[in-house]
């Protein structure tokens, strides 16, 4: 199992035009995701006050996890999101060695 970490940061003054571009591309990401093989659990979560963000992914291989960087409407939103003043992080993935 592998664990695909995306971390990125934004002015906190941004947080409410982030947020929305946030709700608005779960439309078209979640489907497109959810169709990824090897997906076990994503999740979004945001820290307003700190203007930090991580996408944390769930996969049955780093393969897997791997694919996402081709996901087609992903690149579209990452690039809308860098044009808003969010930046990204190095991706990385991890090899699970223990889990409760």
């Amino acid at each position: 199992m592998t664990i695909r970490l995306v971390r990125a940061h934004f002015d906190p003054g941004l947080y409410g035009e982030i947020d929305k571009m946030m709700k608005k591309s779960a439309v078209s990401l979640v489907p497109a995701m959810q169709a990824q093989p090897g997906l076990i659990d994503y999740y979004v979560a945001v820290d307003r006050r700190t203007g930090s963000m991580i996408h944390v992914s769930v996969w049955e291989t780093e393969r897997d996890a791997d694919a996402m960087t081709a996901l087609t409407p992903l690149q579209k939103t990452k690039a809308q999101f860098e044009a808003s003043g969010l930046t990204l992080d190095e991706i990385t993935n991890h090899e699970v060695v223990w889990s409760v």
